[in-house]
């Protein structure tokens, strides 16, 4: 796949916002820290974000090396995801909009489920038109993609289920702070560990099949 000369610039932009996107997250996530005197259910909500951001930049910065970002659709996608992976939905209205029954946890597992889902869309759309890949490694970037499009509308629909349950509920604020938190590391582990693993069966399978 050879990159269009636009890839380039709109890849580095994009790197560029997100970048400035992640110090608001930051900074704003410190003053919660700070305002909350470090309690617990703090804590284990911002330890959640920070991982989030730091993951979501990570991916980001790998994705954009496979893929071409030349559409307008394609970039307000992109944008728009930007937004949800800095969690600055969450810090937002989780410092000005809650109630008694719809506090931080909540807000921050409908931030969650709105990357998800997001990000799924926004697989389907960039990615699978940028799916013939001349190389192997391209290839194979492209088969792991089609296991994370449905892994992300899978936890997409568990979080949103997850803030509706906790909507109201006698739970704790840390123990519902501490389920997301265990809640996305668990999902990180299936696409980093499990989906690998599937992709290596596969390459062993296709390697089986090109045997004469």
């Amino acid at each position: 796949m050879s990159p269009s000369t636009e890839s380039p610039a709109w890849g580095s932009n994009l790197q560029i916002v997100f970048s400035v996107l992640i110090g608001v997250s930051f900074a704003q996530a410190f003053a919660i820290l700070g305002q909350s005197h470090f309690k617990l259910a703090q804590l284990l909500l911002i330890t959640t974000v920070f991982y989030v951001v730091l993951d979501c930049w990570y991916n980001l910065s790998r994705e954009l090396t496979h893929l071409q970002v030349a559409h307008g659709l394609d970039v307000a996608l992109y944008l728009l995801a930007l937004v949800s992976y800095s969690c600055l939905p969450f810090l937002y209205f989780a410092h000005t909009a809650t109630t008694p029954t719809f506090g931080s946890p909540e807000f921050l597992t409908a931030n969650l489920s709105l990357i998800c889902i997001l990000d799924a869309v926004r697989r389907n759309l960039v990615f699978l038109r940028n799916g013939n890949s001349a190389t192997d490694d391209e290839r194979r970037w492209h088969k792991k993609n089609n296991y994370l499009i449905i892994t992300g509308y899978a936890y997409g629909s568990v979080l949103i289920i997850g803030t509706l349950a906790f909507t109201g509920s006698d739970l704790s604020t840390n123990l519902r702070a501490g389920i997301i938190l265990g809640a996305w590391l668990f999902s990180r582990i299936v696409d980093y560990v499990w989906i690998e693993r599937l992709l290596r069966k596969d390459s062993a399978h296709d390697a089986s099949q090109d045997v004469p």
